[in-house]
């Protein structure tokens, strides 16, 4: 049977899983499956993904690109990403979010963890030689064991640990762009858009009840409207309305599930402070009420 992680919207915030990174800043998953699909969705943090096993599909933003074991994927989880996969699929899965772990850190000196790993391309697929595999799996291996155990100073160890994946990436990059092997750090957009994309999300996050017209955020970003309309879209595959509006019922899905706060309290939180709106908004996207999504716990 396949198995399959996610949510049935077409492009979902993972709430539970935001509310994990931002309580603790690394995450890490061993998964072996038999057929698998995960449904797209999208999330705080940067993540490494290293396939041992398996071939299929991996989504990001409106592209979707080749994926065959054994293979390293860095990519930032902001942008919407599904994995579509056939036959065995083994996978090491560590996602961080940098600005919070750059707070745990005991030396305070270290440079800003977002331009370490930021992944500038939004996305790179590094295909991984035979004679780096057994170090790639006891490098995930370490790291896994480290976040699980949470033993004293564990985000300092997993951070160097992190900084040798990075390391082995990059030369991996560039021995397969010497030699024609199948390294593509993808060509989703430049590094300068990519950037601006990760940054008008992060900001349309953290600011659901505000007013997010695109008259606000063109005075923000100082760009044009038409330019958000088609950053949000080239990323997304919505418009700037549409994404708004998907990520303000996604939150109410979570404060639905895991807060008292009334449903009143909840529309205005989510910039939906009309309840009228927000109930009709709820209903054309969850199929269902507010207080029947609540009752239910769907």
């Amino acid at each position: 049977m396949a198995v399959q992680e996610g949510t049935m919207n077409s492009s979902s915030w993972d709430w539970a899983f935001c509310q994990e990174i931002e309580r603790r800043p690394l995450w890490h998953r061993h998964k072996i499956h038999n057929q698998f699909t995960a449904l797209t969705h999208h999330h705080l943090g940067v993540e490494f993904i290293y396939c041992r096993s398996g071939q299929g599909s991996f989504d990001f933003g409106t592209h979707s690109f080749p994926y065959k074991a054994p293979m390293i994927i860095h990519f930032q989880a902001m942008i919407p990403h599904a994995v579509h996969m056939s036959g065995t699929y083994e996978r090491w899965n560590i996602c961080l979010e940098p600005s919070t772990l750059q707070l745990k850190l005991r030396d305070s000196k270290q440079p800003s963890l977002n331009q370490i790993f930021n992944c500038t391309s939004g996305i790179s697929f590094i295909q991984t030689p035979i004679e780096y595999l057994d170090r790639l799996e006891t490098l995930f291996d370490d790291i896994g064991y480290e976040i699980d155990n949470r033993q004293l100073f564990y985000e300092d160890i997993v951070f160097y640990r992190l900084q040798e994946l990075l390391a082995i990436t990059k030369r991996l990059t560039s021995i397969g762009s010497n030699n024609d092997s199948a390294v593509y750090p993808s060509k989703v957009t430049s590094k300068w858009e990519m950037e601006e994309i990760v940054d008008l999300l992060t900001y349309i996050e953290a600011n659901l009840s505000e007013d997010l017209s695109a008259r606000t955020l063109a005075e923000r970003f100082h760009f044009s409207e038409q330019h958000f309309y088609r950053a949000i879209r080239k990323m997304t595959g919505k418009s700037l309305n549409e994404y708004i509006k998907h990520r303000r019922i996604e939150r109410a899905k979570g404060l639905l599930t895991s807060t008292g706060l009334s449903i009143t309290g909840i529309a205005e939180t989510v910039g939906l402070p009309d309840p009228a709106q927000f109930s009709r908004t709820f209903r054309s996207l969850a199929g269902c009420t507010p207080s029947q999504f609540r009752l239910n716990d769907i």
